[in-house]
């Protein structure tokens, strides 16, 4: 073993460098084994890459497109049902269409709903209640006045 090769493997070489594309650009790649390619092959490299490039830039358009066309319409359809309730329709309830973060923000408000209802429905039984006893009062009233005057 010669002391170049020792010195070879103590200090890798992580990073290669070379003109290319009639010296106007450097290829910058990984390891030493690049800075050995032939025109064509450095050609074929930067392809390589480009291509790569180009096809996971594509993956992360479409993925990030129907991710966002799906959350949109979650929040398009709660939108919808907020409408409706606001316009007086407070019997709908929202039925999600899938299982986010949008459905549990509508599930919720159909629990809201459903409180506001038994609160509305209580308070009308207290009213009623309280007509009825406004009621027992003024019969109670006319009652008393009657007879008192016809018990002179």
């Amino acid at each position: 073993m010669s002391l170049e090769n020792e010195k070879d493997w103590r200090n890798p070489i992580i990073f290669s460098y070379r003109l290319v594309l009639g010296n106007n650009a450097y290829l910058v790649a990984p390891f030493d084994y690049y800075s050995s390619l032939n025109e064509t092959e450095v050609y074929g490299f930067i392809r390589s890459v480009l291509i790569l490039v180009l096809v996971s830039s594509l993956i992360a358009i479409v993925f990030s497109s129907f991710i966002a066309g799906r959350l949109s319409a979650s929040v398009q359809d709660l939108t919808g049902f907020v409408k409706q309730v606001y316009n007086g329709n407070s019997g709908e309830r929202y039925t999600p269409r899938t299982r986010d973060e949008v459905a549990y923000l509508g599930e919720k408000i159909n629990d809201m709903l459903d409180r506001i209802e038994k609160a509305a429905k209580e308070g009308r039984r207290y009213e009623v209640i309280a007509e009825s006893e406004k009621q027992d009062e003024k019969t109670a009233g006319l009652i008393s006045k009657v007879s008192g005057k016809y018990s002179e």
